[in-house]
């Protein structure tokens, strides 16, 4: 250090370094976290197919018959992900035009004819 300087030039040569120095700690960080992924992150949570109050076919195995039910909660990680009217169901599709029929048979639900 030259000894020329005054006591305040020396703190902002401190203060500038120290800026110099956490802005590359922090373009690091950033890099890092690219490769392998922060702690802090959450997990992205699996977004529910219905809204509550949708109108739903529940049924919990495929030789039961599908009953009609009004959709409540959904928990992706429950072996029972789906709460309709305070019951927990196994299975659950939309109620619509296309899916009316399957009410009260156990017939197998098709997605894509319900597009």
């Amino acid at each position: 250090m030259n000894q020329n300087k005054s006591l305040s030039e020396i703190f902002d040569d401190l203060r500038l370094a120290a800026s110099e120095f956490m802005s590359k700690v922090d373009a690091l960080k950033e890099q890092c976290e690219a490769i392998v992924p922060s702690e802090k992150r959450e997990p992205e949570e699996p977004e529910s197919p219905f809204r509550s109050g949708d109108r739903v076919l529940v049924r919990d195995d495929n030789d039961e018959e599908w009953r009609y039910s009004i959709f409540d909660d959904y928990n992706p990680y429950s072996n029972i992900p789906y709460t309709c009217e305070g019951d927990g169901w196994r299975q659950c599709i939309p109620y619509n035009e296309r899916t009316w029929p399957l009410l009260g048979t156990t017939e197998a639900y098709n997605q894509q004819t319900d597009n």
